[in-house]
């Protein structure tokens, strides 16, 4: 039982994070401005080059920004709507497990 929940918790993080590193390398490669305007932040998995000491701190922000906020950048486009509300729920559902595993190890579900 454990071992199955430690699986899908990886599994919502990897997705969650794949996702996340799909927008912002969207944003870099065809929105630069604005991926600099945000404080040119990093991926989780897929890094710029030179990244600066404040590419984690601005990943940090956008992540949480992006759970309640658009960018102006992505609403002309279906797909990256799309690719946003795939980050959005797996982010949710990765809290939400994340919970759940803390709440079970202190015997309270």
């Amino acid at each position: 039982m454990a071992l199955s929940f430690v699986f899908v918790f990886i599994l919502l993080m990897f997705f969650s994070f794949r996702k996340f590193d799909h927008l912002i390398r969207y944003q870099h490669t065809r929105h630069h401005p604005a991926w600099v305007q945000d404080g040119a932040p990093c991926g989780y998995f897929w890094r710029v080059f030179r990244a600066g000491s404040t590419a984690h701190l601005a990943r940090t922000r956008l992540a949480w920004r992006w759970l309640y906020h658009t960018p102006p950048w992505a609403r002309a486009s279906t797909e990256l709507l799309g690719i946003l509300w795939q980050y959005r729920i797996s982010t949710v559902a990765f809290y939400g497990w994340l919970l759940m595993g803390a709440l079970r190890g202190l015997g309270r579900w």
